[in-house]
């Protein structure tokens, strides 16, 4: 399941940093210079520097579709490098003790070995020794069988193990694995050391990397390593890479240079990515154009190296230079087949991290069409093109590629894949019904789709709908799901479903299960930023039960205005009248600066009133005015009651000219006298 989760990381979590400064050019590996990273790097920053590091891992070498082509450019790089039979030759002339150095001149000694054999009376060596010597020339006449006959009958024999490195060679040619292993293991099984043991544990070694059982292959190089085995230590390398303990593999890259840049092109393509992963972008470059043109006869070797050239530019972060690459090598006229495809998916993948419409519209096109053909990612594409529509917001249509998929295949392990992203694509379609303010759209989602789910995130989920609930009134509904949350989940999704809980409570009016929950909520969640709102709440809440002493005591309400008018209304209840005084007026200037005019006038008329009531006329008419000048048109009547308690304040004052200039302003206000006008008339008639 690790060659999917490559993709799934790749298309939701990257976002390609800045270019890396590449590398300086060199013609082998240094060992890497690690650059200390700066204390003053902020978390984002250092994030991203993971991401640039995890992004050239992946696409060097993951375990997603790149590891399926790259696993058949391996089948084809094998095969040249099985026609390269050098060890074979070697083995020869080591078990034989021949000066000859040269294929014909092998042969020919083997042949003279044989006759001196039959000279002697051993006729049984001497077949022997001319079967492999047939074998080994690519005689027609030769047989195998012959030759596995004569070894089996004659076990004790000088050249058993010169038969069996050349049946196992020749098996592993054919692809005929458990017979070749089985002559190799017979040779290190029977002969404890030599030459000959070595190469039998080095050609063992290939087979088993070939099947991916890659520890058991590391074992063995390791072994010939130490045994001071030619080539060892870049096989091991290649090994290593794949498993993905990259340290250990460029360390051995580093150390073993010139044997790494010009050994076989197996290991050149392992080096090349090992390049990607260490930053040296400018040398893989080279190296993958380098083998394009060695494979320009191959459509798909040459392809796979100009793709990873992209690769490589990609991996820098140089994203638009990755796209031209492969938008060129996707757009040749005679590209079909598996090259096809495979260009599609570097370009399809690339374009998912520009993250624009215009680019994920056409990386969802060539998904698509991957998925309709049969090539060998054509599973895997399936993949992309799910999560490339849920990116585009199309989450029906990516539920319905999900679905399209079980039925073609059944049998599939990246079924399993997929149905892991139903959650993410629940999550995100939910998120976006939910910020456009379709709760109704949350609710039917959920209902259809939340059995989907697994547990480990239903607390999500049933959060989630808890808002939506909340959002839509229906608080019955939200403190179910809110209840479930909390039952089934730990941490900040817990935390955050209690609190909202209680919000629901008092929603309700229901101040006693508000109170009981949020004392959980302090003991659960002791160093939750929620606590000094969970205690403004609880002076809340002694406020609408009337305890007034204890809202007056409290110094929980002294941040937000809202609770600052609430700790004034207490005083004034209490008498305090001096004490709400000076509540009122900051709260009117922290509504004031915050250009919410509607609750700043609210707080200045009762500012005023007080000031009314403790003969503090001054100062009333000021705030009466400093209302007065805030309220909107609509608002008459409080404009009306503002310029009345100005002419009664003038009244009170004793300045006639001023009250009979408020009482004339106020039937301006009012196009005649009014509610407020007529007390005012008379009491200045009467003072007249």
């Amino acid at each position: 399941m690790k060659f999917l989760i490559a993709i799934i990381w790749m298309l939701l979590l990257i976002q390609p940093s800045l270019a890396a400064k590449p590398a300086s050019s060199h013609s082998h590996p240094q060992k890497a210079q690690v650059k200390p990273k700066s204390p003053e790097l902020t978390s984002q920053e250092l994030q991203k520097e993971t991401e640039k590091v995890m992004l050239q891992k992946r696409v060097a070498f993951n375990d997603s579709w790149r590891s399926t082509y790259r696993k058949k450019a391996m089948a084809i790089l094998k095969e040249e490098l099985n026609a390269n039979e050098t060890l074979k030759w070697r083995v020869f002339q080591n078990e034989l003790n021949l000066a000859s150095t040269e294929r014909a001149s092998i042969i020919n000694d083997m042949g003279r070995v044989a006759s001196v054999l039959a000279s002697t009376g051993d006729n049984t060596n001497s077949e022997i020794i001319k079967n492999i010597a047939k074998i080994a020339a690519s005689d027609k006449t030769a047989k195998i069988k012959e030759l596995e006959n004569l070894l089996k009958f004659h076990p004790e024999g000088p050249y058993n193990q010169l038969g069996y490195f050349l049946l196992g060679s020749e098996y592993e040619k054919k692809g005929f694995h458990p017979e070749a292993l089985g002559y190799f293991s017979r040779i290190a099984r029977e002969k404890k050391e030599g030459f000959i043991v070595s190469a039998a544990l080095f050609e063992k070694a290939k087979i088993l990397f070939y099947q991916g059982k890659l520890d058991e292959a590391k074992r063995l190089f390791q072994t010939n390593l130490q045994a001071g085995f030619p080539g060892s230590a870049v096989w091991l390398a290649n090994t290593l890479l794949v498993k993905g303990e990259t340290e250990e593999a460029w360390k051995l890259y580093s150390e073993n240079a010139k044997g790494a840049e010009y050994s076989d092109s197996l290991n050149r393509l392992s080096l090349g990515d090992m390049y990607i992963i260490k930053g040296h972008f400018d040398e893989a470059r080279t190296i993958f154009e380098n083998m394009r043109f060695k494979y320009a006869k191959s459509e798909f070797l040459s392809r796979l190296f100009a793709l990873k050239i992209g690769d490589a530019y990609l991996a820098e972060g140089r994203i638009n230079e990755a796209v031209a690459v492969y938008t060129k090598v996707k757009q040749n006229e005679k590209l079909k087949g598996e090259e096809w495809a495979m260009a599609g998916f570097s370009l399809a993948d690339a374009l998912t991290l520009n993250s624009d419409i215009d680019s994920l519209t056409k990386a969802e096109d060539i998904y698509e069409r991957i998925t309709e053909g049969d090539y060998a990612g054509t599973e895997i594409a399936n993949i992309g093109l799910v999560l490339t529509r849920m990116k585009l917001g199309k989450f029906n249509e990516a539920l319905a590629d999900m679905a399209a998929f079980d039925k073609r295949y059944p049998t599939s392990p990246i079924r399993a894949t997929l149905r892991s992203i139903t959650y993410d694509l629940v999550f995100q379609w939910t998120e976006s019904l939910y910020n456009a303010g379709d709760y109704y759209g949350v609710i039917k989602v959920m209902n259809i789709f939340g059995e989907s789910i697994p547990f480990g995130k239903k607390g999500e989920t049933y959060l989630r709908s808890g808002k939506a609930y909340v959002a839509l009134g229906l608080f019955a509904e939200a403190v179910s799901s809110f209840d479930n949350a909390i039952k089934i989940s730990s941490g900040n999704t817990a935390e955050e479903a209690m609190f909202s809980l209680g919000k629901v409570y008092i929603a309700q009016r229901d101040f006693e299960a508000t109170e009981r929950l949020y004392r959980n909520f302090a003991a659960r969640f002791p160093k939750s930023a929620h606590l000094p709102e969970v205690n403004e709440i609880f002076i809340r809440i002694a406020y609408m039960r009337g305890e007034n002493r204890k809202v007056a005591e409290s110094k929980a309400l002294l941040s937000d205005p809202e609770d600052m008018m609430v700790k004034a209304s207490s005083f004034v209840k209490l008498g305090r009248l001096k004490d709400a005084l000076s509540i009122y007026e900051k709260a009117g200037k922290t509504f004031e600066d915050g250009g919410n005019f509607e609750r700043c006038v609210n707080a200045y008329l009762k500012m005023a009133d007080l000031d009314f009531e403790l003969k503090n006329y001054d100062k009333a008419i000021a705030g009466y005015r400093k209302a007065a000048s805030l309220i909107k048109e609509e608002k008459s009547q409080d404009k009306s009651w503002a310029i009345y308690r100005i002419a009664q304040s003038y009244s009170k004052l004793n300045k006639k000219d001023e009250n009979k200039g408020a009482v004339e302003e106020l039937k301006a206000l009012n196009n005649e006298y009014g509610n407020w006008a007529g007390p005012i008339f008379k009491e200045s008639a009467n003072n007249l």
